[in-house]
């Protein structure tokens, strides 16, 4: 029996998290008036990318089960 890459990955985030994460979490392409957070997260693969953001980008304790597994961008008028 073969392992298919999808499922090699999501063996690896379960045994990385101890429960099945979601496949990915994507925030892309939103108008965001006051600040943005995302704290705690844990996911196969993060993106904050497209975003106009009005106030300061916190991303904080965040853990995904691929080594590069964040993708961030973001326009902002605060912090990132």
């Amino acid at each position: 029996m073969s392992t298919s890459r999808a499922e090699a990955a999501d063996s690896a985030a379960t045994s990385c998290f101890q429960v099945r994460p979601p496949a990915y979490t994507d925030y892309a392409f939103n108008t965001i008036g006051g600040s943005a957070s995302v704290t705690g997260l844990r996911t196969c693969w993060d993106g904050f990318s497209h975003n106009t953001v009005g106030g300061n980008v916190q991303l904080v304790d965040n853990q995904t089960a691929i080594e590069d597994g964040n993708l961030v961008t973001a326009i902002s008028s605060g912090t990132i």
